[in-house]
């Protein structure tokens, strides 16, 4: 990059994703100022609007109200949010990334391969953890699996009262905590 033309250069293929990201708003710079004038009329600026044309905007996603109930600990919403994107790492993940790991599920104890599907709620031993749950806060109904649940839980959170909100995504964020504490354990022991 030494000596060349910072303002035409292209993004080198080898940099790091921040030099990426600065190559990214060089790009916006020589484009997006002529933008912002756009805003700037009369006098007025309004700054959200050049907040949102600067800001990309993304999908919304069906599930945010189970992460933003008050009441819930940070940790807990942070393995919930790993587990929304699934991103938890699991046995499959593992062995992408190169670690060697008996490919069994540890809580079922079967052959399967432990997967995020199959730990959320394809294994019986979590698909019974999560039933009993449900009999616990009375909810009598049919397990599915994780989108279905996520789902079902979704649309219960944005319809009841507060108090059950909190009870629900705190039952959730438990269930995937333990349940996630017991799977590392029986894999580290």
């Amino acid at each position: 990059m030494k000596k060349k033309d910072l303002e035409n250069m292209e993004t080198p293929k080898q940099a790091s994703w921040v030099i990426r990201k600065i190559f990214e708003a060089r790009r916006w710079l020589t484009t997006g100022v002529k933008e912002l004038d756009l805003y700037a009329v009369k006098g007025n600026y309004l700054i959200s609007k050049a907040y949102t044309s600067i800001m990309p905007q993304y999908p919304k996603v069906n599930w945010k109200a189970l992460l933003l109930t008050q009441g819930i600990l940070l940790r807990h919403q942070f393995i919930l949010w790993m587990s929304l994107h699934q991103r938890l790492a699991t046995v499959d993940r593992l062995s992408k990334w190169g670690i060697t790991v008996h490919k069994e599920c540890v809580l079922c104890m079967t052959d399967t391969e432990e997967t995020h599907e199959h730990l959320f709620f394809e294994c019986s031993y979590s698909r019974f953890i999560w039933e009993q749950l449900l009999k616990l806060f009375g909810i009598s109904r049919q397990v599915g699996r994780w989108q279905e649940e996520t789902a079902w839980l979704t649309t219960r959170t944005k319809s009841r009262n507060e108090l059950w909100k909190i009870l629900e995504v705190h039952l959730q964020q438990q269930y995937i905590k333990y349940g996630w504490k017991e799977t590392c354990e029986d894999f580290n022991s």
